[in-house]
């Protein structure tokens, strides 16, 4: 396993690439056209010996699904890949597509941060995946366990600070302390505590948040 950025990912198709000129292919600029949602780059060879193939590099993203179940939970990928395709040595203006020709080699590489990292190892992607889920249903189980305080045990300060908030809302100005109907206290997604006042006067009521 091993974590890549995206400079790293740079040299990596550079690479692949680079072997392909040592091994005396030349680039043929006149077959590159053409482009798909899928491709970020691509990049064509022929063998001056032998006109009968075209050898193109794509640089492809793709998504990974772990679960088909869960469609929407997905993986982020960039593959690199080399595919085959027959030639006549004649006509530029083909059509070629990713998913067409024999493919040469082909290497996947995984978002661990999204549009930051990548990993080549799908076992170590899957990991960081459920390491991040486990953390998200952490925080999420937080959040949804709310404390509801006794008003009649907090402190006088914290009553008071509540009462100036409810008091300069229009239709609150004469409310007291008994307005006060619940008081909760929970955590966001993010871990951070937030206080839920609800209040009642008048045949009116409201909410205020403080954080």
């Amino acid at each position: 396993m091993a974590i890549f950025t995206m400079k790293d990912l740079d040299k990596e198709f550079t690479n692949t690439i680079n072997d392909y000129v040592n091994k005396g292919y030349i680039i043929s600029p006149m077959t590159h056209g053409g482009s798909y949602s899928s491709e970020k780059s691509h990049v064509d060879f022929i063998n001056p010996k032998d006109n009968k193939n075209i050898f193109r590099v794509w640089l492809l993203e793709d998504e990974y699904t772990p679960n088909p179940k869960r469609a929407w939970d997905r993986i982020s990928t960039l593959v690199i890949s080399i595919r085959k395709y027959k030639w006549d040595g004649k006509h530029y203006n083909c059509t070629l597509w990713p998913d067409k020709g024999e493919v040469i080699s082909e290497k996947a590489f995984y978002t661990v941060k999204h549009c930051q990292c990548y990993t080549d190892s799908l076992e170590e992607a899957l990991s960081f995946r459920n390491l991040s889920c486990s953390r998200f249903e952490a925080r999420h189980i937080k959040r949804t366990d709310p404390k509801i305080l006794d008003t009649t045990k907090m402190p006088l300060k914290t009553l008071d600070a509540i009462m100036d908030k409810i008091n300069c809302i229009r239709g609150f100005r004469r409310a007291n302390l008994n307005c006060i109907k619940k008081v909760t206290l929970s955590k966001d997604y993010n871990g951070k505590l937030r206080a839920y006042i609800d209040y009642d006067y008048n045949n009116k009521s409201g909410r205020l948040i403080f954080s």
